[in-house]
């Protein structure tokens, strides 16, 4: 899969230099085939030995610009990136004869990765030089360990996450349906017991119940955009009303074959000690036995 690096410049008044992003970016995209009770999909998941590499390019216009410092910015978030290559993400400049390359390097990139990056120069003279770079992603859901859990007759939400630029248009949901004859052949139903609610610009990404006594089972999302989909299947388990006093019953029920034990036991040896005084008697007064 081929992840675009779009160009896009952003001009801000009384400045006196532009930054574009120089280059396309190739994020490459594996597909592992799945096959879990039942069902087989394919699941996608980025190549991280691929890094990948944002070249902006600072281009002076009327004068050089001498740089004071470099602020970062991933889809409307401030996030702290200096120069050190011994990071996992860092970045390095160049002088060039137009002005100079700023270079975003991500050594090991992920799905996470994808969206707007946005660079802001703050040059000595007090201005501010803005540029920013999509990068684009197929959808890719994130992997979830463990099954999604709640509780007998209360609300559950179960959110299908996933990572994609631009934004996947709609999450389907569907359920498994066991078949009976053959394990290996379930099949897959849309989920009709559910609501389903966006989650940011993603359409129906979260499933609800407002009661989640019948929602035990294996469910699939399927997330769509116009650069492909990606699907995970996922399992939901909901706990008893009673689950609670299972520890209790089961002290309980120790305590009473504890006590069956115990009276067993002495029903035994009270009859063992009856033999044994009885016996004593008989060799006392073997007379008294005979008459």
């Amino acid at each position: 899969m081929i992840v675009d690096v779009c160009l896009v410049s952003l001009f801000l008044a009384v400045v006196n230099a532009r930054i574009d992003c120089g280059s396309r970016v190739k994020l490459e995209v594996d597909f592992e085939n799945i096959q879990s009770h039942g069902i087989s999909y394919k699941k996608a998941t980025v190549r991280k030995t691929t890094p990948v590499n944002l070249v902006f390019n600072v281009i002076a216009e009327r004068k050089p610009i001498e740089i004071e410092s470099i602020d970062w910015t991933y889809n409307n978030v401030s996030i702290n990136i200096g120069d050190n290559d011994n990071q996992d993400i860092y970045y390095s400049t160049e002088k060039v004869s137009s002005g100079f390359t700023i270079t975003l390097h991500i050594k090991a990139p992920t799905s996470r990765v994808a969206g707007t990056w946005i660079l802001t120069v703050n040059a000595k003279d007090n201005s501010k030089h803005v540029g920013f770079c999509y990068i684009s992603s197929q959808p890719v859901i994130r992997s979830r360990f463990g099954a999604v859990r709640g509780h007998e007759g209360n609300p559950l939400s179960v959110l299908c996450e996933v990572d994609g630029f631009p934004e996947p248009n709609q999450v389907v949901w569907r359920r498994v349906i066991e078949n009976e004859d053959d394990a290996t052949k379930n099949r897959l139903v849309s989920v009709s017991n559910a609501m389903f609610k966006p989650h940011e610009s993603t359409k129906d990404a979260i499933m609800e119940w407002t009661d989640a006594s019948d929602a035990t089972g294996f469910y699939m999302c399927t997330a769509t955009s116009t650069l492909g989909s990606d699907s995970l299947l996922l399992e939901v388990r909901i706990k008893s009303k009673l689950a609670p006093l299972w520890p209790f019953i089961g002290i309980i029920a120790e305590l009473v074959v504890l006590g069956i034990i115990i009276l067993i036991y002495e029903r035994t040896q009270a009859k063992r000690r009856r033999e044994e005084e009885r016996t004593t008697l008989l060799k006392q007064n073997p007379t008294n036995d005979r008459c």
